[in-house]
């Protein structure tokens, strides 16, 4: 076999670059390409004159070697004589060439003999697809479902008796799900959930308590002890109703139940009024909530949520470092449990229904180690952790009944999580994997994985290099997978079961300076969140499945910042607070499970807003809160879709093109920023602080799980019974 012409004259040795002289090297490139191809072709027209001519150059070359040796025995003997005339070579015929066919001008154009590919248009009138496969987003229906939950035939059933259930209520949940499936509504994804979990729970509290032996982990305070704790008990006035016309004034500690209209229960002169569910002032501004989690048979309809406050005075505006050098400057924390009654229509009822009785203020938890800024419930209930500002977090016994003192302070907590000989990092978020693991986010951007009894550091990982801002756990299907937010980054998902096996981002940077976006969805086995991008402008929330959390699917795109969201632990659906005040509602699994043809509905639940006090007169009956409204009574409207919000520029000369229907957007590009295609500057307007919407928590007990808390900057605190009554036919 003979090598090509051009390959023998190849030298092997390094080329001397040239930086910063592009021009030089692409012209010797060209060069060389050029010469290569003509010699290349010389080789292709030796190779096409056939085999006939390689077998006469065959038999020259033997016939040559024969004459040599020939030659060589005549020398010697000297007895033949040989002529050695030149041997007669047949003429062979060349194959005949095909005519050349028309260069065009983009292959004249390339350079090097390769063939210049243009590229996609990018006038905005088509976006090309850069993927195709299960993860698309425009897959759904069916196929989304064997995408995420496949292919265990037992998961997809799981998931399908899920779809049965809430997929026709779009926007609220049912009171009653009619639903025969006999799935949990809590733990539906495993084996006898609440059976296990209860025995477990039982050995691990009497443990607890042995250990403890006895020692009340609180202890009341007097009134000259409590008063670092007090917060100011300044009044303010609150317009309620649908048209907000009821004017109605609120003090710190004190509540009012609400009718269906809004406005107080006892105000309502409605002959067919109910209750729906209580207002309650807090005197500061929530940073933390949550329900405590009880057996239903053992608490009757008596629900404790715990509320962590700050006052509203942290966050004016003062001369920080002349604050911050007193001893007592933000020393002092407090979580406040309210108390609220329910009641049954009839026993083991599906949904309890708010009574008209108003909320009580239980007491005051104390805490000597800063402002309290997390608080969560042990998901056993009993234990309450909550994470302080000196970068500790303290779990203590919270749940027991104790009506003589208002305040009490903590004395002897169960375990007191604090790193060691690392001054500086301080804990920054929290949550429950189990009755005695919880997860720890730290400021150097770790995540710590703790026992609580007894009280040890199981592991802690490298996951961010900013701290985390944002943490959630999969309990309880996967309790042990977490994902992280940091202040800035990419978004990580890791199993702290597994710590050794590397973990998964989305690819987009990330800036969150907002806690409380980031929920897992037991019923979607996914994390919802506020969209992974750096725009300032980013409205949009979406979801994550686990086993795909880089794809990002949008299930809500609103009108202002997003403060806080929400997801159900015994149904599907999300809450979504804003920062201009309003709180939404919808069903995601209709979002994303739904056909692209078809509408989907979210609902306003009421919308909130805060005047302070320095936008008002000296004679105005407004206090030295300022005044808020609250408005409700909103018509249920259609999701909005970003892709289909933006249209594409018009060129000059031609008419704008008309916007493509629905149905012909699956085949449009599913990966392009969503924040990008919703940029309005007008959803960058800037609310009044105390306006927003702080924090959200559905309740997570059986036959409450329609009932939500909803914290707003004035320090009001509304809780909603949202079940829709649906009458099952006889």
């Amino acid at each position: 076999m003979r090598p090509r012409r051009s390959n023998r004259a190849k030298s092997y040795a390094a080329e001397e670059y040239h930086f910063g002289d592009s021009s030089a090297e692409e012209d010797a490139s060209t060069r060389r390409h050029k010469k290569t191809e003509e010699e290349d072709a010389n080789f292709d027209e030796v190779a096409t004159a056939g085999p006939e001519q390689e077998d006469d150059d065959d038999d020259d070359n033997a016939a040559e070697v024969e004459g040599e040796e020939e030659d060589a025995n005549v020398s010697e003997s000297e007895s033949v004589q040989v002529t050695n005339a030149p041997t007669r070579r047949r003429a062979t015929k060349k194959a005949p060439q095909p005519a050349p066919k028309p260069v065009s001008k983009t292959t004249k154009a390339a350079t090097g003999g390769y063939l210049e590919i243009p590229l996609a248009a990018q006038d905005g009138t088509h976006q090309p697809k850069t993927y195709i496969g299960p993860n698309d987003r425009a897959v759904r229906r069916h196929h989304l479902v064997s995408a995420w939950y496949g292919p265990d035939e037992q998961r997809m059933e799981t998931v399908q008796h899920l779809l049965d259930r809430w997929f026709q209520w779009p926007v609220l949940p049912p009171r009653d799900s009619a639903d025969e499936s006999g799935l949990p509504a809590k733990g539906a994804w495993l084996e006898d959930y609440a059976g296990r979990e209860g025995a477990l729970a039982a050995a691990w509290r009497a443990k607890v308590e042995a250990a403890m032996g006895g020692r009340p982990p609180l202890r009341g305070l007097s009134p000259a002890e409590a008063a670092p704790y007090r917060l100011p008990t300044h009044s303010m006035p609150v317009l309620v109703g649908p048209d907000a016309a009821e004017e109605v004034t609120f003090v710190p500690g004190a509540g009012y139940a609400l009718a269906q209209s809004g406005i107080p229960f006892d105000h309502d002169q409605g002959e067919d009024k109910e209750p729906s569910g209580w207002m309650l002032d807090t005197g500061g501004i929530v940073t933390s909530m949550d329900w405590a989690p009880r057996a239903r048979e053992h608490t009757a309809t008596t629900q404790l949520l715990a509320v962590a406050l700050m006052p509203h005075a942290d966050q004016e505006v003062h001369e920080f470092a002349d604050e911050a050098a007193t001893t007592e400057f933000q020393a002092h924390g407090t979580v406040q449990l309210w108390e609220v009654q329910g009641e049954e229509e009839e026993p083991l009822a599906e949904s309890a229904k708010p009574t008209s009785l108003p909320p009580r203020l239980r007491k005051t938890l104390c805490l000597p180690h800063g402002r309290a800024r997390r608080v969560r419930w042990n998901p056993v209930g009993g234990y309450l952790a909550v994470l302080c500002a000196d970068g500790g977090v303290y779990v203590f016994e919270a749940d027991a009944e104790s009506d003589e003192e208002e305040f009490e302070k903590l004395l002897n907590p169960v375990a007191v999580l604090f790193l060691q000989d690392e001054a500086g990092i301080e804990a920054t978020a929290m949550s429950w994997a189990n009755m005695n693991r919880l997860v720890v986010g730290y400021s150097d951007g770790s995540v710590a994985l703790w026992s609580i009894f007894p009280c040890h550091l199981l592991s802690r990982q490298a996951v961010h290099h900013s701290h985390v801002v944002e943490l959630a756990t999969g309990y309880p299907s996967m309790p042990y997978i977490v994902a992280a937010t940091p202040l800035g980054g990419t978004m990580r998902i890791l199993d702290l079961a597994a710590p050794s096996y590397e973990f998964t981002e989305v690819q987009a940077i990330n800036v969150v300076t907002q806690p409380g976006l980031l929920a897992w969805s037991d019923q979607m086995l996914g994390f919802f969140s506020v969209y992974p991008s750096a725009r300032v402008n980013n409205t949009v929330i979406g979801f994550m499945h686990h086993a795909n959390f880089p794809l990002f699917r949008t299930t809500f795109s609103g009108d202002s910042f997003p403060s806080s969201i929400a997801t159900g632990k015994t149904h599907p659906y999300l809450l979504i607070g804003l920062m201009d005040g309003s709180v939404w509602c919808l069903n995601p699994q209709v979002e994303h499970f739904n056909s692209r043809t078809d509408a989907t509905y979210r609902i306003r639940l009421f919308q909130h807003e805060h005047r302070p006090h320095r936008l008002f007169a000296r004679d105005s009956p407004a206090g030295m809160r300022g005044a808020s409204r609250v408005v409700q009574g909103f018509e249920v409207e259609k999701n909005r879709n970003p892709k289909n919000e933006t249209q594409p520029a018009a060129k000059k000369g031609k008419a704008v093109k008309k916007k493509k229907p629905a149905a012909a957007v699956d085949n449009d590009d599913e990966d392009e920023d969503e924040v990008l295609k919703s940029s309005d500057a007008s959803r960058a307007a800037v609310h009044e602080p105390l306006t927003r919407v702080t924090t959200m928590e559905w309740n997570p007990n059986n036959g409450y799980g329609c009932w939500a808390a909803v914290a707003l900057g004035s320090g009001l605190v509304r809780i909603m019974d949202l079940g829709i009554d649906n009458e099952r036919d006889e």
